[in-house]
C-alpha cells in the first residue's frame, strides 16, 4: 500500500515540473524556474555547515520567477543509490532574493558536485 501511494505521489510530481524545449525553460506548477537544486545524496548536514558530504546537481537558466529544490528520503535509496524523491518544493521569496544577491541564479548548465 505504501509503495502504491509513493508511486502515485511521484506520478503527480511529474506534472508539476515540465520542460519547454522550444523555449529551453523549466516550469514548476506553470511558473518559470530560474534555479533548481537536487541534493541526490546527503549525510544530513546543511550545505553551508562545512560538514556536508553528498552529491548534488543544479541547473539555472537565469530566467524565471521561482527557484525550486527536491526533497529526498536518504534512508531509502533508489536504483541509482540516490535518496528516493518524495517532493519538489519552491524556495521562499526571501531565499529567492538571497540567491539573487549571491549570484547563484545565473545561467548554469546541469552539473554534479560532490562535497566531502
Amino acid at each position: 500500500m505504501k509503495i502504491a501511494k509513493l508511486q502515485s505521489s511521484l506520478q503527480s510530481m511529474r506534472h508539476l515540473v515540465t520542460y519547454d524545449a522550444e523555449k529551453d525553460q523549466w516550469y514548476f506548477n506553470g511558473e518559470e524556474v530560474r534555479y533548481f537544486r537536487d541534493v541526490l545524496t546527503s549525510n544530513g548536514e546543511s550545505l553551508t555547515s562545512g560538514k556536508f558530504q553528498g552529491e548534488m546537481r543544479t541547473l539555472g537558466s537565469g530566467v524565471g520567477t521561482i527557484d525550486i529544490y527536491t526533497v529526498r528520503d536518504y534512508d531509502h535509496l533508489n536504483s541509482e543509490h540516490h535518496g528516493t524523491l518524495t517532493g519538489i518544493e519552491k524556495y521562499s521569496q526571501e531565499e529567492f532574493d538571497e540567491h539573487t544577491q549571491a549570484g547563484i541564479s545565473g545561467n548554469q548548465s546541469i552539473g554534479n558536485a560532490s562535497h566531502n
